[in-house]
């Protein structure tokens, strides 16, 4: 009797481990199916730059796919001091500063110890003011004064009212929540640019399910956080990438 309930005991268990095995094998194929997604653009990177980039993309007329291999968006801007210069004759006029856009550009060359490429500095300093008024059209508040933040050479700092950089997160994501055909895609990592020839039409990446394939039909730009991400995602062979390299550090990079 007692060798039959010991044989029926081990034939229920060998059941019971076969149906285990069937789970798994069925949730292995889950996480590695692959899924396909088409955007006109896709961003790799969910931090300032890369929501900013997503939000103007699609207030041009783009559908965009963000992607960030984080289980949230935020990245380094977040946490960061969110201090932003631009010469702003109405904020800086009442407190008797004068500034103006050659000041900061020469200020921006020098402090970067003339490493970095003018027209990228150009770039930055005439068009700090209106990115500041393109963020208060979406009702991100700055505070009414400006100041000199630690590290730069003149009062033209600008102060979000939300702390660190939340105001800035909060703003892209606030945009993205209200509209269509803008989609972040968390727990995604990018791991290769995809190409025609000499042509970026993509990325590859995975995602919590599997492989993840995205087409960008118009272009991809990649915000990783530095140009070493870039290098890693783009390799050396790719001439379609533009880096915006070093202006008083390191930046992102454009893949056209």
């Amino acid at each position: 009797m007692k060798q039959k309930s010991l044989l029926l005991l081990l034939a229920a268990a060998l059941v019971f481990s076969l149906i285990g095995c069937g789970a798994d094998d069925a949730n292995t194929k889950t996480q590695t199916s692959e899924t396909e997604h088409t955007a006109d653009v896709v961003v790799i990177g969910a931090g300032g730059a890369g929501l900013a980039a997503a939000v103007s993309a699609h207030q041009n007329g783009a559908s965009v796919i963000v992607i960030e291999k984080m289980p949230f968006v935020g990245g380094n801007t977040i946490i960061c001091g969110a201090a932003y210069n631009a010469v702003d004759p109405s904020r800086q006029g009442p407190q008797g500063i004068e500034d103006s856009v050659d000041k900061h550009f020469q200020q921006t060359y020098e402090g970067g110890d003339k490493l970095g490429k003018p027209e990228m500095i150009r770039t930055l300093v005439e068009n700090a003011y209106p990115a500041i008024e393109w963020l208060e059209s979406m009702d991100m508040e700055f505070k009414p004064e400006v100041f000199t933040v630690l590290g730069g050479l003149w009062p033209r700092a600008h102060k979000p009212v939300k702390p660190l950089g939340t105001g800035f997160i909060d703003t892209y994501m606030n945009y993205i929540s209200k509209n269509d055909n803008i989609e972040i895609m968390v727990d995604t990592k990018g791991l290769a640019l995809t190409t025609d020839g000499n042509r970026i039409t993509g990325v590859r990446a995975e995602g919590p399910a599997g492989p993840v394939n995205l087409n960008a039909g118009k272009g991809v730009v990649i915000t990783t956080g530095g140009i070493h991400g870039a290098n890693r995602l783009g390799g050396n062979a790719l001439p379609d990438i533009t880096v915006f390299g070093r202006i008083a550090g390191k930046s992102a990079a454009t893949a056209k």
